[in-house]
């Protein structure tokens, strides 16, 4: 891979083997050369599949990677066709192959201070059973007590598909962003067009932009647009939010947002459950 994985010169991603290999240094820096079709790689009988054994009909697709900290920008390329499924049933019904961590998403944990960019996921196909988006399915801080400085921006979720099977953190581009009151968090300029549902009808909890954001210092969110579909389980909505289900922080800023999502059972726009000390901006919406 060209590059030495540092801010000046980072690593230049090509190609969907590339892609894979930045699960072997997760403090780099990447930047992509070039969009990235996944769907032969990751769908049956690819290389980035990961078939457990011939008793089951198809693989669990792309293994998401896991614990990556360092940067990521897209240079406005399209990453297409992800196929993911983090537990998976045996022909005959009578075993299943569920992947330790359970986490779903191109990335399934990040932490520290990640920086995610300027990315296009187009085609993405989900199906997970702890917590997953289509981006990042958990950040977490790792114990860590600094304060980092988070940012996901210009992220595009454009016709994917995310969908539970078990009780679970779902979102349309992350799960849960959950920090140690420190670290503070910056997301902005996201598009997400997606189909939310939980396809088993266990306890699931749901947002289009995300389940939970939660013991951040600092949050600031601004310029969203959501489309899609979103189906909460319980009739009084009280599982998910159109936008996030949980949110707390101890100060947030919010502008430019915009809903034309259709839901169903779904118990508030903005949040569901949203403990702020001091609020800023408007929804927009």
């Amino acid at each position: 891979m060209e590059g030495k994985g540092t801010a000046a010169e980072p690593y230049k991603i090509m190609n969907s083997a590339q892609l894979n290999q930045v699960r072997d240094n997760l403090t780099a820096y990447y930047i992509l050369g070039a969009d990235i079709d996944l769907t032969e790689d990751t769908q049956k009988g690819g290389k980035l599949n990961n078939l457990p054994s011939p008793a089951y009909d198809n693989g669990h697709g792309w293994e998401a990677i896991i614990g990556f900290q360092g940067s990521f920008d897209g240079k406005g390329h399209t990453i297409k066709g992800l196929y993911q499924r983090t537990k998976i049933i045996s022909k005959d019904g009578q075993s299943s192959s569920v992947k330790t961590s359970g986490y779903g998403g191109l990335f399934g944990r990040v932490n520290r201070g990640v920086k995610i960019k300027n990315v296009v996921l187009e085609n993405f196909d989900i199906e997970c059973h702890t917590r997953c988006g289509a981006l990042v399915g958990s950040y977490a801080n790792d114990g860590s007590t600094n304060a980092w400085n988070v940012e996901f921006s210009g992220i595009a979720v454009k016709n994917s598909t995310v969908t539970g099977n078990w009780d679970i953190d779902l979102g349309g581009v992350f799960g849960s962003l959950e920090s140690n009151n420190e670290a503070s968090l910056t997301i902005n300029n996201i598009y997400t067009d997606t189909y939310i549902d939980d396809v088993t009808n266990d306890i699931s909890e749901f947002g289009m932009i995300a389940y939970s954001i939660d013991r951040f210092k600092n949050v600031n969110i601004s310029n969203i647009q959501m489309l899609g579909f979103i189906q909460g389980e319980f009739d009084d909505g009280s599982d998910s939010a159109v936008m996030i289900k949980s949110l707390g922080a101890h100060s947030l800023t919010m502008q430019n947002i915009l809903s034309t999502v259709q839901s169903e059972k779904v118990g508030g726009l903005i949040c569901n459950e949203c403990i702020v000390n001091d609020y800023n901006g408007n929804d927009g919406s």
